[in-house]
């Protein structure tokens, strides 16, 4: 249920706050407005990156910083097929009508995780979102792996999803010949990641934090881009509810023990200015490019090769998907 609550605050200063409710859990998304749009005399409606801005302009920094991201890491995107992974969410759904919008042609590829009802609303809007735009979509199912989303062992179900996700992603690329993977992860994932390795000193994982990454066929490895490392988490929100566009509002109901959420609320509210993030993350892939040579001895500690059983790319003997799958096979 969406409820828009206005207010004031020192007689000048006003906020929307959305409330998303799910499942007993409520998602605040503010958007400041204490004024003018920086660039006209409308009403603002949101603090992006660059400022305070009204509904057109928003929509109009929107595609420039999704196509900032793409010239700036990988502007190969323009020229090549590429895949776009969609669950259905606020983030991969408004990337993937950005893209439509902005005039690229790509196929979708989605996971049924087999979460009861949420996976089956999730899939559903996935399949109407391919019909609208008249792209091609591709669906796995982890059932024929014989793998369930939940608690194995020390694993977390959210570890499993990630295990999952990350290694069938990468595998359906390989296999159908699509040379690059997008995916929608937003400006305040890809700050937590960084400042959380940075904080318990996970340098190898810092390092590896670009928003491009080369493919590399002797490891069975996709290309994999985030146009999205510019864009705040709030203005997908707002983006999808400006254009009317339906996606799944609820939060997974295995969500509940995962430890990056748990990160991430700590940090954004830390850097609550949009702006802040993104200036942070900008610095970082500069300090990233300049100095990253240097850091590279922390990385090849973990040198990567083939999995003895899959052939896919892991620093173990056999890589966490395939332990995952024998795991499951012991304990039925």
């Amino acid at each position: 249920m969406l409820l828009v609550t206005l207010f004031r605050r020192k007689k000048k200063r006003s906020e929307r706050i959305i409330e998303l409710e799910n499942n007993n859990q409520v998602s605040i998304i503010k958007y400041l407005m204490p004024g003018k749009c920086r660039y006209c005399s409308k009403p603002a409606e949101i603090t992006f990156v660059n400022g305070r801005l009204c509904r057109d302009h928003f929509f109009q920094f929107y595609y420039e910083y999704i196509e900032k991201a793409i010239d700036k890491y990988y502007p190969l995107l323009k020229r090549r097929e590429f895949v776009l992974a969609i669950s259905g969410g606020k983030d991969s759904t408004s990337l993937c009508y950005a893209l439509s919008e902005l005039g690229y042609r790509f196929s979708l590829y989605h996971i049924n995780l087999g979460i009861g009802d949420f996976s089956k609303k999730s899939l559903s809007i996935v399949k109407r979102i391919a019909a609208d735009l008249k792209l091609d979509l591709f669906v796995d199912d982890i059932k024929k792996y014989g793998i369930v989303i939940k608690q194995i062992g020390r694993r977390s179900p959210c570890s499993i999803c990630g295990i999952v996700k990350r290694y069938l992603s990468n595998k359906f690329c390989v296999e159908q010949g699509f040379k690059i993977l997008t995916t929608a992860h937003n400006l305040d994932d890809v700050v937590t990641f960084i400042i959380k390795d940075f904080i318990i000193g996970n340098i190898g994982s810092l390092i590896r934090n670009k928003p491009a990454l080369l493919e590399r066929k002797e490891l069975n490895l996709c290309a994999k881009f985030k146009p999205m490392v510019f864009i705040p988490e709030e203005a997908n929100y707002l983006f999808l509810n400006l254009k009317g566009i339906e996606f799944v509002r609820e939060a997974c109901p295995l969500v509940g023990g995962n430890t990056q959420r748990k990160w991430k609320a700590k940090i954004l509210n830390f850097l609550k200015d949009p702006a802040c993030r993104y200036q942070f993350l900008v610095n970082f892939y500069r300090l990233l490019k300049e100095y990253g040579d240097k850091l590279k001895p922390f990385v090849e500690k973990e040198k990567v090769k083939k999995c003895k059983i899959c052939g896919f790319p892991t620093t173990k003997d056999v890589c966490s998907f395939c332990r995952i799958v024998k795991l499951f096979k012991e304990r039925k």
